[in-house]
């Protein structure tokens, strides 16, 4: 009882802390959304943003009640101000494959640039727009700030359902719902039924899954028919190059299975066919890979024997915030091995305040650091080993498909969590 007293208690803090009460949707925004497409440049010690365009789009199929993200679940964050008064209206974390390309060594030396965007509801009145990246203390600071002037005849208002589109799980409500898209790449325009089929496995794949399986009237799910011109994504290491929508391609950091793509541009422009929170990409390809980074999209190989769990997995990152719990070398090459500092990903810990993530659901005989043996096998706990090293960092147990594929559910801290996004999205 006192556990779940605790789990309680600690829902009832987050829903109040999130709330945001002070702030109408009605009274600071329309019912549209803004993306603003920027490139992101620079090298491990320095980003800089340089806005390209702004769209707008009919729908705001987000949140209208948690408007200011208390979770703060990336290394990124962008602010929305109202610029007379001052006042947050809106805020949300997010990652990035920019990011991800930062934590590698060749990052120290070089430099690079991505085509990136955030998306917001549209203001009424005019709006600052700062976006802000996490330092080495892990503490946001500004890197980017522009005024925002909602009645500007440059912001780009063309209709953007240029590809047909279904839904094919939930209905057209959007208020009070996760809005899920799955776009294809790499399916041609004969392939679009291959494409629709399985499409509608994995979304019901998804909700074999707790806490999807129980929250499963709170999701639409929607696909966008997109063709590309070849079949298949490239395969750089082995000098194959197709051409698709989405330039979808393995290799990428110059690792085989880490399938991506940099043309976020792109995958916005056919997202937006429909509304949508996130967006799911499915590759036609049957060898083993994807990505998910978090508030960007998910993505993996659809035509693969593990592919069905690779889709769970890949969520986790993307929905929920979920860091990789597995202790092998992963996403690029420079973790650090000694940890001062708690990572912000929620299902992983450094003890160094192991109260803010999950020490409430950690029962008082099972000890902390927690041995990996048989006796705690079932056990919530904090078992070295995650974020890709062996040594700092602690998972909350031995099995969870955020650690091994072969564990087909979450844990009950990743159930937890990704409970608490659900009802962040749906109110």
């Amino acid at each position: 009882m006192k556990n779940k007293f605790n789990v309680f208690l600690l829902f009832f803090m987050i829903i109040s802390f999130c709330s945001n009460a002070s702030v109408s949707f009605n009274d600071y925004f329309e019912n549209k959304t803004v993306r603003m497409n920027y490139a992101i440049a620079g090298s491990a010690p320095k980003t800089e943003i340089f806005v390209s365009k702004y769209f707008v789009t009919d729908i705001w199929a987000g949140t209208k009640k948690h408007l200011t993200d208390c979770r703060e679940y990336g290394p990124f964050r962008i602010d929305i101000l109202d610029k007379i008064s001052g006042i947050l209206i809106y805020s949300q974390s997010f990652s990035s494959l920019f990011f991800e390309w930062q934590g590698l060594t060749e990052a120290a030396s070089t430099t690079a640039s991505y085509r990136e965007a955030v998306r917001f509801p549209l203001p009424k009145s005019d709006a600052v727009i700062n976006i802000y990246q996490r330092d080495s203390e892990l503490k946001f600071q500004k890197i980017f700030t522009t005024d925002f002037n909602p009645s500007s005849y440059f912001i780009n208002k063309e209709k953007n359902d240029i590809y047909p589109s279904k839904i094919i799980y939930g209905d057209n409500k959007t208020d009070n719902k996760v809005d899920l898209v799955i776009i294809p790449d790499g399916y041609s325009q004969n392939e679009m039924d291959k494409f629709e089929k399985r499409a509608n496995e994995y979304a019901q794949h998804l909700f074999m899954f707790e806490p999807y399986k129980s929250n499963s009237d709170k999701f639409n799910i929607r696909i966008v028919l997109a063709p590309s011109f070849d079949s298949g994504v490239d395969l750089p290491g082995q000098g194959i190059w197709k051409s698709t929508l989405l330039d979808c391609n393995y290799w990428t950091f110059n690792m085989p299975r880490y399938l991506t793509t940099e043309n976020y541009w792109k995958v916005c422009d056919v997202a937006s066919c429909v509304p949508w929170d996130h967006v799911v990409i499915l590759c036609n390809s049957d060898i083993y890979g994807g990505g998910g980074i978090y508030n960007y999209y998910s993505i993996f190989s659809a035509e693969n024997s593990q592919s069905l769990e690779v889709f769970v997995h890949e969520f986790g990152h993307a929905f929920s915030g979920l860091g990789d719990e597995y202790e092998s070398a992963g996403a690029n090459d420079s973790y650090p091995t000694e940890y001062k500092l708690e990572p912000y990903e929620p299902n992983l810990t450094s003890l160094v305040d192991f109260k803010s993530k999950w020490a409430d659901l950690v029962d008082k005989k099972t000890p902390v650091p927690t041995p990996k043996t048989s006796k705690y096998d079932s056990k919530v706990g904090a078992f070295e080993g995650g974020n890709y090293t062996e040594k700092g960092i602690f998972r909350p147990t031995m099995h969870c498909m955020m650690h091994d594929l072969q564990n087909k559910f979450y844990c009950p801290v990743c159930e937890r969590i990704t409970q608490d996004i659900i009802n962040y999205w749906t109110d």
